[in-house]
């Protein structure tokens, strides 16, 4: 039953609903009990991880025109942009290896 789920504090009471995602109010009490200090830690760590991180930067590569490659000889060559993409891949890629080697 719902009112066996109810966590109290001195000066707040919640209940949870059936459904797992959602918190209702039991009457009319206080607001609900923050996070721990060390949840709200962590996600501070993970949003800064995220900032520092280069591949959580989005580069959108958009192929047009002068990217198309006649492949009828079954030999595929780099247009100048995919080389220049791959480049940077690769070089991003030996800047991690060196960072985690250490």
């Amino acid at each position: 039953m719902a009112s066996d789920l109810c966590i109290e504090r001195k000066d707040s009471k919640w209940e949870i609903s059936d459904s797992p995602a959602k918190k209702q109010r039991c009457e009319d009490y206080g607001s609900p009990p923050p996070l721990c200090s060390s949840a709200e830690e962590e996600k501070e760590k993970e949003k800064e991880k995220e900032k520092e991180d280069p591949r959580s930067k989005i580069v959108v590569y958009n192929y047009d025109d002068s990217d198309v490659e006649d492949d009828s000889d079954g030999m595929h060559e780099f247009t100048e942009r995919e080389y220049q993409e791959h480049h940077r891949q690769m070089t991003e890629s030996d800047v991690r290896l060196k960072i985690s080697r250490r």
